[in-house]
């Protein structure tokens, strides 16, 4: 199918059904519309629409991806928005403190021989901004992100990661991520946690006890 033009429309009272009939699992079993606009020529894909609607989310994605089989020279939006996480936190094997309206959008833009992500995500947890240029696949070395964080309480936000007893406080974070082949620098890296700071700079190696971490 390395030419095609297809357009679908879909609702019904189940979306967990729906779902497991196309090898999706753990969709809320809740009323759906879908719809769908999607044209092909050669490795070229361009998404004129497409929404999935719930009972009181939404998901929309909408334009073109020029090299399919290695999902470069992007330029896509995309956005995801709900009244609770935890409908969809199986869908996407996220622990169970994931919960509470959420919106996160961003979009992915082809520049030069790098794709450039710009995302943010506000939970009730807190908000997050990452953005920067992607490395090549398979092993995306070179992607270099810059992120920014804030929250109500850093201890919400451990409860994610597993980590327990964190001060329930203001946060704020920031700083610079680069995957290598060493491993994951970290530049300028800080958290400021109510009157507390954490800083961060250096390379943390692919095995943080092992050679190489500094």
């Amino acid at each position: 199918m390395r030419k095609l033009r297809s357009q679908l429309k879909i609702a019904g009272p189940d979306l967990s059904f729906a779902g497991g009939l196309a090898g999706f699992d753990n969709l809320p079993a809740e009323s759906f519309r879908l719809a769908i606009d999607i044209e092909r020529a050669g490795d070229a894909v361009r998404i004129g629409e497409a929404v999935l609607e719930t009972t009181d989310s939404r998901a929309e994605i909408s334009g073109t991806v020029s090299q399919l089989e290695t999902l470069a020279g992007n330029d896509l939006r995309f956005s995801f928005k709900g009244a609770d996480l935890a409908r969809f936190r199986d869908l996407l094997d996220w622990p169970k403190a994931a919960a509470g309206a959420f919106d996160i959008s961003g979009t992915i833009k082809a520049s030069g021989d790098a794709e450039l992500i710009d995302i943010q995500a506000t939970t009730t947890r807190g908000t997050l901004k990452v953005a920067g240029p992607l490395g090549a696949s398979p092993d995306y070395y070179g992607t270099r992100l810059t992120f920014a964080a804030s929250g109500p309480s850093l201890a919400r936000v451990g409860e994610l990661a597993g980590a327990r007893r964190l001060p329930a406080v203001g946060f704020t974070g920031a700083g610079e991520f680069e995957w290598t082949a060493k491993g994951a620098v970290i530049r300028q890296g800080r958290l400021q946690a109510g009157r507390d700071q954490l800083g961060i700079d250096g390379l943390v190696a692919r095995k943080p006890l092992g050679p190489g971490t500094d």
